[in-house]
Parts: C-alpha cells; sequence; structure tokens
C-alpha cells in the first residue's frame, strides 16, 4: 500500500533535513514543475475524441464545412 503523507507532514519532514538537502530538493521541484507538459497531438486528439463525437457545441461550426468559401479582399 502507497504511504501517502500529508503536506504538513511531508514539511516537517523536509525541515528536519540538512539546508543543502532541503536546496537541492528544492531545486528539483522547481526544475520538475518548469518542464513542459509533453503531450503528442494524436494523444491530445484521443483524449478528446469522444467529446466531439457527442458534444454538438464543439463540432457546430463543422455545418459550415459544405458550403463554399469566398475570399474577400
Amino acid at each position: 500500500m502507497l504511504n501517502v503523507m500529508s503536506t504538513i507532514q511531508l514539511r516537517d519532514e523536509i525541515k528536519q533535513l540538512p539546508r543543502t538537502e532541503q536546496i537541492l530538493l528544492a531545486e528539483w521541484i522547481l526544475k520538475q514543475s518548469a518542464k513542459p507538459h509533453q503531450i503528442s497531438l494524436s494523444a491530445a486528439a484521443a483524449r478528446m475524441l469522444h467529446d466531439y463525437e457527442t458534444d454538438t457545441e464543439l463540432t457546430v461550426f463543422t455545418a459550415l464545412d459544405s458550403e463554399d468559401f469566398h475570399e474577400t479582399r
């Protein structure tokens, strides 16, 4: 079973670490939060597929797909 600590418990444990380890931990946390969330477009599309199939508000403008497009200048 996973042992989950509360934020307060975690904070108290971190306070007991030597200052250098606290700094290393803080640096690691900052680096982790600075990493861009990497998700491929295909994975994002797969996540949204059900919504696009069932939510007509997301696809309302596809009704215009069969309309001719005329560019204005």
